[in-house]
C-alpha cells in the first residue's frame, strides 16, 4: 500500500473515553509532559516517545498524577506505531484496557469527554 512509507499520514490509536479515569480527562487540560489537542468529546493526545527519554518520561506524566491505566494505554499506542490517541466519548472500545464507565456516571469533566 502506497500510504505504508508515505511521509507525512500517521496513525492513530482510536480508543473509547471508558478506558480512561475522568480524573486523567481533567489532567489533560493543564498537563505539561503531553502534547494534548482538546476536542468536543475528548482529546488528542499525542504518543510520547520513550526511546528519546526512557522511563524518565513515563515518571514525569506520574508526577501530574496520571494513573497507571492511562500511561498503560500511552505504551499500548506507542508499542503500535501511533502517533496519536484519540480519546473519544464514541470511540472503539478495547478488551486489554480497564472501563471505567461507572465512574463516568457521577462525574463532571472540564473538557466534556464523555456524553
Amino acid at each position: 500500500m502506497l500510504t505504508e512509507k508515505h511521509k507525512g499520514i500517521f496513525k492513530y490509536l482510536d480508543c473509547s473515553t471508558v478506558h480512561v479515569q475522568p480524573k486523567d480527562m481533567n489532567l489533560l487540560t493543564i498537563a505539561e509532559s503531553l502534547v494534548t489537542i482538546q476536542h468536543r468529546y475528548g482529546a488528542f493526545v499525542n504518543v510520547p516517545n520513550p526511546d528519546e527519554e526512557g522511563e524518565t518520561l513515563y515518571d514525569r506524566i506520574r508526577e501530574e498524577s496520571f494513573s497507571e491505566d492511562f500511561i498503560r494505554i500511552l505504551k499500548f499506542a506507542y508499542a503500535n506505531d501511533c502517533y496519536w490517541i484519540n480519546f473519544d466519548a464514541d470511540g472503539i472500545t478495547h478488551h486489554e484496557f480497564s472501563d471505567f464507565s461507572a465512574l463516568w456516571e457521577n462525574e463532571s469533566v472540564t473538557c466534556s469527554s464523555h456524553s
